[in-house]
């Protein structure tokens, strides 16, 4: 094998096809290479992350308000107990408590239902504290149960009031655990309703 040139060879070969691919204005590309092209994946994979990302956050968003109105109003309607200051807290130290509603009449009793569906609103919000929510869907269930069997008392003979006063001491006991278990879901300093 020889490595001299032919006559009229130029002295490198690849000299003429160096020059002519690095020439002035043009971009070196590598011969092998395919040429570039735009793929769809990188900004579909980017916009799913993102929108992912603004799902989590809106659901914490969401979480944290419900959090801070709920455990609020249960600092604000348990005696001894440091509330926030949320509008929540504020409304419902100027306005009447449940239980005020509870005793006074049917209108009270139509006030009340609102206020139970409020509640389950703030506890359908509570997408990430599960324990918070079961105790306030649990309190909202005490307070059906409550009006509805203060509302059958209404109607029922003396005989069968001891029997009813029974149901009573049930749903004043469950109401206790879920209050309970919502001051320990929010942090507080678990005092429960009933004052034993």
């Amino acid at each position: 094998m020889t490595t001299e040139q032919p006559p009229g060879a130029p002295p490198n070969p690849y000299e003429e096809l160096t020059n002519a691919y690095y020439a002035p204005g043009r971009v070196p590309q590598a011969m092998w290479a395919p040429p570039p092209t735009r793929s769809w994946k990188g900004p579909v994979a980017v916009t799913a992350l993102a929108v992912v990302m603004l799902g989590f956050g809106a659901a914490f968003g969401v979480n944290e308000f419900a959090k801070h109105q709920v455990c609020g109003a249960v600092a604000a309607s348990t005696p001894g107990q440091t509330a926030t200051g949320t509008p929540a807290v504020a409304a419902n130290r100027t306005t009447t408590t449940a239980a005020g509603t509870a005793s006074t009449g049917s209108a009270s009793a139509e006030q009340l239902q609102d206020e139970i569906d409020a509640t389950r609103q703030h506890a359908a919000l509570l997408v990430i504290d599960g324990d918070l929510r079961d105790a306030v869907n649990g309190l909202t269930d005490d307070a059906e149960n409550a009006l509805k069997l203060g509302e059958e008392i209404k109607t029922i003979s003396a005989s069968q009031r001891t029997e009813y006063a029974k149901r009573l001491v049930g749903i004043a006991r469950d109401m206790d655990g879920h209050w309970r278990a919502a001051q320990r879901a929010c942090g507080q300093a678990e005092t429960g309703l009933l004052q034993l």
